[in-house]
């Protein structure tokens, strides 16, 4: 369900990603591409969402969604459903574009899977136990603990089932796409410690003077993905500290 105060939207699907979030399974809301978020700056917790496959003449990626992490919500699996991104052949041009924009923006919070979890676990935790330090935050910020009490009571009064969808009030975002509501694409797992090791080797080649492309060749990884490692580590050059690229990289300042 949609948490916009706007008359006519409470009904809305509450489409996102989960994550794991105080031993809860939290929902980040994924929000369309909009002019306003060109000029506004990635947040603690406000993530832009690239196509890294298309650069503009700034050399700028193109922007194709955003993750408000101020306005998840704690979600129980019985409300979850996952969507289908398979494009069919009579699926209208609409449908199509649509799936075709969820299948970026899913392919690159996959790519980003540990800093959305380490964003979203930041977030919760500054609000929750940290509130007099971060008042700007937790006055944009979903009421956490409240939300969970209130799902709480919820699955213990009524627990839905799949075969009563009126209980989930479960809409479709588009017309003849069904049951469109979540993708369980990111969660916490071995990634942590792999980026890390990859964070680690790229500093080692940046004391190297290597330039992005030599490493992203060596390392055999994506470019746009070691260039944006590199591009925060250039903040401790010369030296590249590792963890403090590490805690920069996973947990940027708000």
């Amino acid at each position: 369900m949609s948490i916009s105060p706007q008359r006519g939207k409470e009904n809305r699907p509450f489409v996102g990603i989960i994550v794991l979030v105080n031993g809860r399974n939290y929902c980040i809301p994924l929000t369309s591409p909009k002019d306003k978020f060109m000029n506004m700056k990635s947040q603690v917790d406000f993530i832009k969402i690239f196509d890294e496959s298309k650069i503009d003449k700034n050399g700028t990626f193109k922007l194709i969604g955003v993750l408000n992490i101020n306005n998840m919500i704690p979600i129980d699996d019985s409300v979850i459903r996952i969507i289908d991104l398979t494009i069919h052949n009579d699926d209208s041009k609409e449908i199509k574009n649509h799936k075709e924009l969820m299948q970026k923006q899913l392919k690159w919070c996959r790519e980003h899977t540990e800093t959305i979890i380490n964003r979203a676990n930041k977030v919760y935790n500054k609000v929750v136990n940290e509130p007099d330090k971060n008042k700007n935050l937790v006055r944009r910020t979903s009421k956490f603990l409240e939300l969970e009490k209130v799902i709480d009571n919820m699955i213990v009064k009524t627990t839905p089932t799949k075969n009563d969808p009126e209980s989930l009030k479960i809409v479709s975002t588009l017309p003849g796409m069904s049951q469109v509501i979540f993708e369980r694409g990111v969660r916490k797992g071995e990634a942590n410690g792999k980026q890390k090791a990859l964070i680690k080797k790229i500093c080692c080649k940046l004391r190297k003077l290597k330039s992005v492309e030599q490493i992203a060749d060596e390392l055999e990884e994506d470019y746009s993905r070691v260039k944006v490692i590199c591009d925060t580590a250039m903040n401790f050059a010369p030296d590249y500290d590792e963890e403090k690229v590490i805690n920069a990289v996973l947990e940027p300042v708000e």
